[in-house]
């Protein structure tokens, strides 16, 4: 029987860039980083190399690894009076939501050093090929689909912060409509230069220098040391089984996994019978995931064990990714960037989170 491989992501080019490197020979891992690569041009609301994510890895040889690279709490603090750190308000059409913007709403971006952890474990293409796709999509264009045109809408107020933000995504000082052109040459050079030099040059060298005089005078957190001391989390994923199935995802201080841990429970619980994912079975799911809706405004409920670990959930821009290559390897990364802060780092296009000012 030959082998095959499956991605499925929340954008045509990021499942084309992924797909091109496994076709290329590539494995799940460098699929994975190609298709990362691709979401900070393809998927910018929610996905940036200022935010940050969690990727689940699991090897053909069995084991399973949580890469966790989310954005980190700064280490100094400074008087409020001090701090850019102001609310904006998103219109949901039902709903609005008041999230807080501005330099003092940035978290330490992990998603740079995410990205080379993986590929230092796991990658057997070299990172100069693994950015092609999303250089050449920053440098030649991405058209805006409909589905991303609602984030645009969404986020327009805090788009339009700053000059470098209206210049990627308005036109003619409106904002883009579906079918314009969003380019970012910056960030197809940035791209270039970072496969070339390494992490460090964010974390250690003129990016995180910049980064760090400009919160300095303009009212952030971010501090060298923020930067520098920076490291993935490698953790065990949280394992359980549903059915005949073993069930790997987020562990704690997390609880997003737990809750879906606890979803299943109930399901087999009642002992549901529909075919596993036929349109009945994924209706009771989705049913159930609501039920649960109480233990995320109650986690406690979640931990068994140690209740000092519970992690408060994150309600930004979020996007997601699963690969799975022809051996066997699997990724399933989740990535995000708050709803950004309005900040982008020169020369860079690349605008940095705000997951201190999202909503507990």
């Amino acid at each position: 029987m030959k082998k095959t491989f499956a991605v499925s992501s929340g954008h045509q080019l990021t499942t084309e860039a992924a797909t091109d490197i496994l076709r290329a020979g590539g494995n799940a891992v460098d699929a994975a980083v190609a298709a990362f690569f691709m979401t900070w041009v393809a998927e910018p609301c929610m996905s940036s190399g200022g935010g940050g994510g969690f990727a689940n890895i699991y090897s053909a040889k069995g084991k399973a690894y949580l890469y966790d690279f989310f954005c980190q709490t700064p280490k100094n603090k400074r008087p409020i009076s001090e701090v850019d750190f102001y609310p904006v308000t998103v219109d949901f059409g039902d709903m609005t939501e008041e999230f807080q913007i501005g330099r003092g709403s940035t978290g330490v971006p992990g998603a740079i050093a995410g990205v080379f952890a993986m590929h230092d474990d796991f990658g057997t293409i070299p990172m100069k090929e693994l950015v092609q796709p999303a250089m050449n999509a920053a440098k030649n264009g991405v058209q805006v689909v409909p589905f991303q045109q609602v984030d645009f809408q969404l986020l327009e107020p805090i788009l339009g912060v700053e000059k470098k933000g209206r210049e990627l995504f308005f036109k003619n000082d409106k904002l883009v409509e579906v079918g314009d052109e969003i380019k970012m040459p910056a960030l197809a050079d940035f791209l270039d230069y970072l496969s070339r030099a390494g992490k460090n040059v964010f974390y250690k060298g003129e990016i995180a220098q910049k980064i760090v005089a400009d919160y300095e005078s303009e009212g952030g957190f971010l501090a060298m040391e923020d930067f520098t001391d920076y490291r993935v989390l490698i953790k065990k994923p949280l394992q359980f089984s549903y059915r005949d199935y073993s069930i790997l995802t987020n562990p704690a201080p997390a609880y997003g996994g737990l809750l879906i841990e606890k979803a299943m429970q109930l399901i087999e619980s009642e002992s549901v019978k529909e075919e596993l994912f036929s349109f009945e079975h994924l209706s009771q799911l989705q049913e159930v995931f609501t039920q649960t809706e109480k233990y995320s405004k109650n986690p406690q409920q979640l931990f068994a064990q140690d209740r000092n670990t519970i992690s408060h959930s994150q309600r930004g821009n979020t996007t997601h990714f699963s690969i799975v290559d022809k051996d066997g390897n699997a990724v399933a990364l989740t990535a995000s960037n708050g709803e950004g802060c309005g900040y982008f780092v020169e020369n860079t296009d690349i605008q940095l989170n705000n997951m201190l000012g999202e909503a507990a």
